[in-house]
This record gives structure tokens, sequence and C-alpha cells, in this order.
């Protein structure tokens, strides 16, 4: 059964714009060879829904023998209350048999809609133990606009704001795959949470994609990407990025630091809201140059430009969603 299904099952939801979680992306991808024996399994699902609404399992596929290990979930909008996406990874206690094929199994629970959903994709691992040694990624926040109405569809929040990004230094290898990680950075608590991931294409040397937010969430955010390989290997980040409403454009930010004091006046609680809803769209043009390619080693040095943006412009009606 291939994941075109899916794609057809969504587009026949009776033209409601609520329809099942159904699968977006498996990493491994269906019938890989030569995977490495540190392989993590990464399932991204859209829908209705929530993680609670799939089962993931990972087993040998002779035999039947389960693979022990841990399952962790994110979720997060995507243009639309009623569409979600979730990653649900599943890292292995030990590394997997070599030369073994694997058979990733999908089950809905009593939460999912569809009656006996279940998808099964396979793989088969080589010799090696993949690691990764790579520069980290760039991130340029681009602008900050509403969204054009013809590129809206049915369901999407109208009259939204979104943010257009461009990730770069994307090296990906025929026998190594990498994925981005898209973070959104609370400024003033420094927690962060994902809010996107993408999947470049071999070719692609850099990326454009957006950040769609919801009506009545509307403000300055800040950003970081990661790369991951289909190991779990993570490149260092990118710089974090956050947009300027007084300037209209991006600033480094560098974080908060312990062992000063950071109280900001605030008359409000401070929220950062769920952002998520992105869509990406690819980008083949020359990797940016004039972005620094790594966190700088001092870590939460602080940054008198952003704690002059009142802060005020953070307060949000809704908290993140499920973080990693």
């Amino acid at each position: 059964m291939s994941l075109f299904f899916f794609s057809i099952l969504k587009a026949q939801a009776n033209d409601s714009c609520s329809y099942p979680m159904v699968i977006r992306k498996i990493v491994p991808m269906e019938d890989s060879t030569d995977m490495p024996i540190n392989t993590e399994v990464l399932v991204s699902l859209i829908g209705d829904g929530n993680a609670e609404h799939m089962n993931l399992t990972l087993m040998e596929h002779i035999g039947g023998l389960p693979v022990e290990g841990e399952l962790e979930s994110a979720c997060y909008d995507h243009e639309a209350n009623t569409e979600v996406h979730c990653n649900l990874i599943f890292r292995p206690s030990e590394p997997l048999k070599e030369n073994t094929e694997y058979q990733i199994t999908l089950n809905g629970t009593e939460l999912h809609a569809e009656d006996s959903f279940s998808y099964i994709a396979l793989f088969t691992t080589g010799f090696d133990t993949w690691t990764l040694d790579k520069e980290a990624p760039t991130l340029k926040i681009v602008r900050y606009i509403e969204r054009s109405e013809e590129a809206i569809e049915t369901c999407d929040w109208p009259n939204a704001m979104k943010y257009d990004l461009n990730a770069g230094n994307i090296h990906i290898e025929a026998d190594h795959h990498l994925l981005l990680h898209v973070y959104e950075v609370n400024p003033i608590t420094c927690e962060e949470l994902i809010v996107h991931t993408l999947f470049p294409r071999l070719w692609h040397r850099d990326f454009d994609f957006r950040q769609v937010l919801e009506p009545g969430s509307e403000g300055p955010r800040c950003y970081r990407v990661e790369q991951q390989d289909w190991a779990g290997n993570m490149t260092p980040s990118s710089l974090t990025k956050c947009w300027n409403p007084i300037e209209n454009h991006e600033e480094i930010f560098w974080g908060c630091s312990e062992t000063t004091d950071t109280a900001i006046s605030l008359e409000e609680e401070v929220i950062i809201s769920d952002t998520s809803s992105p869509e990406e769209s690819n980008n083949n043009s020359t990797p940016l140059k004039d972005i620094a390619t790594s966190e700088s080693s001092e870590g939460c040095s602080g940054f008198a430009g952003l704690a002059l943006i009142p802060m005020l412009l953070y307060r949000h009606r809704k908290k993140y969603k499920a973080k990693f």
C-alpha cells in the first residue's frame, strides 16, 4: 500500500476540513536498504488528531521479534486547527541486527476515525553505524507579511500572517540522508519547541519554507534549525534568529544569560503561542554566505537590541504542544 493512497484519502474526505491522521513521511523510506544499525524510525503524520491516534511498532520482519525502545512524539498545527503534523520517533534501546529486514507497523488506535487503519513499511540494515560530522545549517528570516489570498486553501486560517524563512548550508549525500528540524525559541525563558520538520531533497543546498501564524497570535518570533540524519545524529544548531518588528528585519539572538539579571518589566504574563502552520517549498539557489553557521560558544550572552523590543508583543492565546 503506497503513501499515494493516503493522499487520495485526504482529498476525498467528503469536502470536510477534518480528516483522520494519515502518513506524511516515513524515515527510513519504504524498502530502503543498507540502513545503519543505529537507525531511528520517524513517522510524520498529518490530519485532524494527535499522536494518540496512532501506534508505532518495530519488529524483525522474519520471525516477528519485537524491538524494544522508546517512543516519543511532538505535534504542531499546520496552517489550520484541523490540520496537525505529528512526529512519532522510535529509538531502539540497542543497535539493530546487521543485514536484517525490519518492519515498521502503524495501527490506528480507538481514537482514529478510520476502522482498522494499518500500514506496514520495510527496510533492511547494512553493517555500518552512522556518525554525523557536518557544519551547522544557516537560517535567515526573509520577511514577515500577510499571506496572499491566492495561496490560502479552503480550510486554511484566513487573514493570517506568515514568516518566510530560508535554511542554508544543507548538504545531503546519496548514502546519508538528512532531515531538518525547525524550533521556535522563547527569548524570555529560552524554552524551545519543534514547530516544523522538513525533508529536503538530495539536490537542495538551501530550502525555503514558511511559518504561518494563527490569527490572534501575530507578532515577532525567534527560530533556529538543526539537521538530523536517519540515525538521530544532529548537526550543530544554526544561530537563533529573531524578527525585529521595529526595524522590520532579522537579528541574531544570543540567548538568556544564567548569570545575568534578565528580568523584563511586563504588564501581563508572557506566553509563546503554538506558531506551527508551515508549508515548505524548495529552492535550488546559491547557499547564503552572510550568515554564520554555528551557535556561539558563549551561549547565552544577552542581546541588548531585542531586549529593547516591547516583549508584550509575545503575549498570545495558546501554549505550545508536546515537546521532544
